[in-house]
């Protein structure tokens, strides 16, 4: 699989405090990783490493060029969007604007007939042919069926206007902008905050089925069992990459900090040791 995000070496510091030091891990196309540890660790400012909010005080960060990364941010912005609906469909307003364009086209085309030019029907085609590329043909349903998932009625979310929804309702639909928008990899922070139980149980089929790249922080040990195929794990000023579900995880996190612990009394034995043929 293709590697879209690389982080080799990262520090972050901020003053004389270090967040964490010496992270590194390849994020590859496909992947779904599950970030975990103990909150103040840096798991959201990884996420703004990745998405180049920010830039780490050492290491570095690579993303693969033309990779769209989208965070659901905690405050929730939905731009000029009135409804709920246009709130969702969110990063495809272009493409809303490129079907009206091509609309207008199609009928100055047929007005102008005979005296249409090579460069107006060039145009034509190659905005067509970007629409069709950018998937104008499958966004609508595709908004349709996420806000179904995630609790919303599709058709009277065209016309529900934003400013009557709840803090929890928009929890929802700032989650079902970022899983229809077009990028590449989802940065997901606690996306089960404010989800029930049937809606939680539709966003691990939609993750565990989506040919998107998908990086989550969770407390969820269920949800991030049914999702996740990668784990990082922050702990004491740095975190550990694991392949593997959460339950292959915690074994091999286990079996780690025993050998560690194996390998510290056997140093403690030699520096014993050592110290007695001194004396």
């Amino acid at each position: 699989p293709v590697r879209q995000i690389a982080i080799s070496g990262a520090m972050v510091e901020f003053g004389a405090t270090r967040l964490f030091e010496d992270i590194t891990f390849t994020i590859a196309a496909g992947d779904r990783w599950g970030i975990v540890g103990r909150n103040g660790t840096g798991k959201t400012t990884l996420f703004k490493l990745i998405t180049g909010a920010m830039q780490p005080t050492a290491g570095q960060v690579t993303r693969l060029p033309g990779t769209r990364v989208s965070l659901l941010e905690q405050h929730r912005d939905f731009g000029t969007a009135s409804t709920v609906w246009e709130a969702a469909a969110g990063q495809f307003a272009d493409l809303l604007a490129l079907e009206q364009s091509l609309a207008a086209q199609a009928t100055t085309l047929g007005e102008m007939g005979e005296r249409t030019t090579q460069k107006m029907l060039d145009r034509y085609s190659h905005d067509l042919e970007k629409f069709e590329r950018d998937g104008g043909y499958t966004f609508a349903p595709k908004v349709d069926a996420v806000l179904h998932g995630l609790g919303f009625d599709p058709v009277e979310a065209r016309t529900r206007p934003l400013e009557r929804l709840s803090g929890g309702e928009r929890g929802r639909l700032g989650l079902a902008r970022q899983l229809v928008s077009p990028a590449e990899v989802l940065l997901l922070d606690e996306p089960t905050n404010h989800l029930d139980l049937e809606t939680t149980q539709w966003l691990e089929q939609y993750l565990t089925t989506t040919d998107k790249t998908v990086v989550l922080i969770s407390h969820d040990r269920a949800f991030l069992e049914a999702v996740a195929d990668h784990i990082l794990h922050f702990e004491g000023r740095s975190a550990t990459a694991y392949v593997g579900d959460y339950i292959s995880f915690v074994q091999q996190r286990d079996e780690r900090r025993l050998a560690q612990q194996r390998a510290f009394d056997k140093q403690r034995k030699v520096i014993a040791g050592q110290e007695d043929y001194i004396r």
